[in-house]
């Protein structure tokens, strides 16, 4: 399932036709409306996170280890990623730098 531009819900089956769903309730179409939010500032943080990650595998410095740890956290914060996968991944990150 996708979000198209307007308030829409695209539902594609196996032929690979697309259906367009509005939502009847209003209780669903504010779900959709906070979900469309919701989804907006998960994408901006996770590519964040995976900006902050990449630029320390490339160049390892406390400077881009510390953005990191932060982003990882902020992740942690609006819940996108388990406490012990970023936990894990800086674990990774600070044996980049010691190496």
């Amino acid at each position: 399932m996708q979000l198209g531009s307007s308030s829409h819900l695209l539902i594609s089956n196996f032929s690979g036709t697309i259906h367009r769903r509005m939502p009847l309730l209003q209780n669903a179409k504010k779900a959709l409306r906070s979900s469309q939010a919701k989804n907006i500032v998960n994408r901006k943080v996770k590519s964040h996170v995976k900006t902050a990650v990449d630029a320390m595998k490339q160049k390892p410095s406390a400077e881009t280890l510390s953005k990191a740890y932060s982003a990882l956290d902020r992740g942690v914060k609006h819940k996108l990623f388990h406490a012990n996968k970023a936990g894990r991944v800086k674990h990774q990150l600070s044996r980049l730098l010691s190496a």
